[in-house]
């Protein structure tokens, strides 16, 4: 469809990652800023490998480093693990359980109107608006935590601010010791369910071997989960493999990839530069307000990104006195350090580490990686999206059914990103063709925009989709679909077409692990859009994928409420692909008793 491609001015994402891996890193001066700078361990892990390892300032390898608040980023492993434990949700209101946060409860925390609003997900991202009246550093020893927590004072509505304390994430683990089992105490501890650290050990640290030292605990023998971790760099460089792996560890299982990855590709409404737990080298947009939020202004850059030298997909733990743990998986990058104070800069020492040269360009801030096939659930079945992105730009295709029930599909070829890169907004189109069997360039007319859409990202695997089309509006939630397990050994994902003699029609094909869906979508006789389905498939050998192509129908789409139940899939013959190497090949169909064969090439569309 290159006629209505929609060119930006970003750099290719594919581009990047390639130039990326491509450049040397430069431990050694980044060690010697750190050393220079109060630190006292810098460890890196490339490729899941200790590549540099220095120790300085008296500090040695078999030492435990308080993480002060670094350790806030074992909250989102604690809430990933228990949410595939089925223990808890993220949107869930935390008054469930916190009962002294509901509107009706006999004893009620300060502006309980507010706090029974409070979500799971809204104290991991420091959203919820409870106030920063119990000071960062406050020993836990002296304090019956989960009690100030429940009594903090709401500041702000939940979501209209970002507020940095410890309350919100001792109320956080108060949620999770009562979900799992345990009940408010008179004093308003808890008492019973499950340990943090006694689950964290079992569910997390021992199946990677990952040893922890002292972790400091209240007066009522809870868990810090603001504060309170010591560890070892090589152990705390365990915790960031495993991030970086999507929650797997030879081979095996741990944490669920796509819950994981939301603790670092939330989309956080009330500050962009934070995700859940972790903070983000994100471009702030206008999220940041002086007026309301409270943010440590130190040696953390809150103001706008993060570190403008280093990739956007970079996160960390950050702990008091500069203790950090960066993560940066376009550069398959786990980094330590560790430090007594001092003056810092994470763009000053990722710099050095990237070996960033002087006067070069800043790394301009990418999105997140959304390409993939996107629906609804299963309670809207039958329908879907297809996401191909290259660079910053997005092809999208919604495969719908018209007012008949018929397939058609709308296609946003390109749009613009917000200033956060959470949004996506682009003009939709309805062209006509020819037929498939006997297609003619010549004939395809892209007329004008029918409307438009907003993907709308809450994180890497959610999204909102707000369409206009012929007038009518509307919005839907939608999610990646996973049709498979795993990463593919040679990854076909992309949109691909027959050139530019075939303009007008094209292929999404998704990859999961080994298995491809495809959507051709295509023109029926009266030259409508009309689409077919290949929804999985086998490789016959390592270049030939094949599976059976359907037609679909289903309840109309467009300003109706979708019924699922009238949704029907009719086998009409086979789909074969034939990958000449990762950019071309061979599309051989049946269609109906129709049999083509088209070459094919993956489509280029961002630059």
């Amino acid at each position: 469809m290159c006629r209505i491609c929609v060119k930006t001015a970003f750099l290719l994402a594919i581009f990047t990652a390639c130039a990326a891996s491509a450049q040397t890193l430069n431990p050694r001066a980044a060690a010697d800023y750190s050393a220079a700078n109060n630190g006292q361990a810098v460890l890196v892990m490339q490729g899941g490998k200790i590549i540099f390892e220095e120790y300085a300032n008296g500090f040695r390898q078999e030492l435990t480093h308080p993480l002060y608040s670094g350790t806030k980023t074992f909250s989102c492993v604690l809430a990933v693990a228990a949410q595939d434990d089925g223990i808890l949700t993220l949107d869930e209101p935390v008054a469930d359980v916190i009962t002294p946060w509901r509107t009706d409860a006999a004893v009620q925390a300060p502006q309980t109107n507010w706090k029974s609003k409070i979500t799971a997900r809204q104290l991991l991202s420091l959203s919820g608006g409870l106030s920063a009246d119990l000071a960062p550093g406050t020993p836990l020893a002296t304090i019956n935590s989960y009690r100030e927590a429940i009594f903090t004072r709401s500041a702000t509505q939940p979501g209209d601010s970002t507020i940095y304390t410890l309350s919100t994430f001792q109320a956080f683990g108060a949620y999770f010791e009562l979900k799992s089992g345990g009940r408010l105490t008179a004093d308003y501890s808890v008492t019973g369910g499950r340990d943090i650290l006694d689950y964290l050990k079992a569910r997390v640290f021992d199946p990677i071997g990952m040893q922890v030292g002292v972790w400091s605990r209240d007066t009522h023998g809870r868990a810090g989960l603001a504060q309170g971790a010591n560890v070892s760099a090589r152990e705390w460089a365990k915790l960031g493999q495993l991030i970086l792996q999507g929650g797997k560890w030879e081979g095996k299982t741990i944490l669920n990839a796509a819950r994981l990855a939301e603790c670092s590709t939330f989309n956080n409404p009330a500050y962009a530069g934070y995700g859940l737990s972790v903070w983000l080298n994100r471009p702030l947009g206008d999220t940041y307000n002086a007026g309301i939020d409270s943010l440590p202004t130190g040696d953390i850059n809150v103001l706008n990104r993060l570190a403008p030298d280093a990739p956007s997909d970079l996160f960390m733990a950050a702990g008091l006195l500069n203790q950090r743990l960066y993560i940066v998986p376009s550069r398959d990058l786990v980094v330590v350090r560790y430090a007594f104070g001092g003056a810092w800069s994470d763009n000053e020492f990722l710099k050095r580490l990237l070996d960033v040269k002087a006067g070069t360009q800043a790394v301009l801030a990418q999105p997140f990686d959304y390409q993939d096939l996107w629906w609804a659930g299963s309670q809207e079945n039958g329908w879907g999206a297809t996401i191909a992105q290259q660079g910053s730009t997005l092809f999208s295709v919604l495969y719908i059914y018209d007012n008949n029930g018929q397939p058609q599909w709308v296609v946003m070829p390109g749009g613009a990103w917000n200033a956060t890169l959470s949004a996506y907004t682009g003009a939709l189109y309805m062209p006509t063709g020819s037929l498939f069997s006997a297609y003619d360039a010549t004939k395809f007319n892209v007329g004008e925009a029918v409307g438009q859409a907003t993907l709308r990202f809450r994180d890497a695997n959610t999204a909102t989709l707000e369409f206009s089309i012929n007038g009518v509006s509307g919005q839907k939630q939608i999610t990646r679909q996973v049709f498979a397990d795993g990463a593919p050994r040679k990854n076909y994902s992309d949109m691909w077409w027959g050139g530019q003699k075939q303009n007008g029609w094209g292929l999404a094909l998704m990859q999961q692990a080994n298995n491809i869906f495809g959507v051709w979508f295509t023109y029926d006789a009266q030259g409508k859009p009309t689409w077919f389905v290949m929804p999985g498939g086998a490789f016959a050998s390592s270049a030939i994928f094949e599976g059976a192509l359907y037609r679909t129908s289903s309840s109309a789409w467009l300003g109706a409420a979708y019924n699922p139940a009238v949704f029907k899939a009719a086998p009409v013959g086979t789909l074969r692909f034939d990958f000449n190497d990762a950019n071309n090949g061979a599309m051989r169909y049946t269609v109906d008793s129709q049999a083509g064969t088209n070459a094919i090439t993956r489509q280029q569309f961002g630059q």
